[in-house]
């Protein structure tokens, strides 16, 4: 789970995208939290320790959604952009069909 999370963590700093990777950290972050309160049910964890974790795992929630907030989502048509020689062309495939017409 530590892995994923780091996995994530790492995408988004090595992207232009950084939101998808973020929205997965968040949500197996939030798996993290349910194993943690788990554990804590199934006295594997004190109370005590839980709280020391659960304050920790707060701060970085909170880090983790003002970096993914501080990156807006990218419009679809802005992701699958293709290059300048495509879009030159698309553009004129699109207009082709009114070129016959005068």
């Amino acid at each position: 789970m530590l892995t994923h999370l780091l996995g994530h963590a790492s995408g988004a700093n090595k992207t232009k995208e950084k939101r998808e990777h973020l929205e997965q950290f968040l949500d197996d972050f939030e798996i993290l939290k349910l194993e943690v309160r788990l554990c804590t049910d199934l006295r594997i964890l004190s109370l005590k320790k839980q709280a020391q974790v659960a304050a920790l795992m707060e701060g970085i929630g909170k880090q983790i959604t003002g970096w993914r907030n501080a990156n807006p989502k990218l419009p679809e048509s802005v992701r699958s952009r293709p290059n300048r020689a495509m879009s030159a062309r698309s553009s004129f495939l699109r207009y082709a069909p009114y070129a016959s017409l005068g």
